[in-house]
């Protein structure tokens, strides 16, 4: 029987994103055997929809920032953001930032912030659920 699988049979893209599927996989502790079982569209498929999941926005609910009238341009992903606003990635820089304004609720969700420093004091503090910064992850503002 021959096997008309775009995948396997190496029409288009798709052999390049079987190899990116299978990375993912093994990366995320899914047994070869597994794999190998599934058809090679089933698995992109699979891969497809845990990536769009990992990219999904979060749902923080309050703590999402839409800007009113007269207000700042509305920041949404960390593209957004500008570029004065400085990186914040380590777990104990968070909790001191987080705990010095008032905010330490957030501390479970939070992978990174990005922190507007003024004259001895915060200015703006965005957070990302993410603790590896992609230019389209959303971010929410918590000050």
């Amino acid at each position: 029987m021959k096997n008309t699988d775009k995948a396997v049979t190496g029409e288009g893209e798709a052999p390049r994103e079987l190899e990116l599927a299978r990375a993912y996989f093994l990366e995320k502790g899914m047994p070869l055997d597994n794999m190998l079982d599934a058809s090679a569209s089933e698995l992109i498929a699979d891969y497809r929809a845990a990536i769009a999941k990992e990219n999904a926005p979060d749902d923080l609910g309050g703590c999402y920032y839409s800007a009113g009238e007269g207000e700042a341009p509305r920041v949404e992903t960390i593209s957004d953001i500008p570029e004065h606003f400085q990186l914040v990635q380590d777990s104990q820089d968070i909790h001191a930032t987080l705990e010095s304004t008032g905010l330490l609720n957030y501390e479970s969700e939070t992978g990174c912030l990005f922190v507007e420093v003024l004259d001895g004091d915060y200015g703006d503090i965005y957070m990302c659920t993410r603790f590896v910064p992609v230019l389209t992850h959303r971010v929410y503002k918590l000050q």
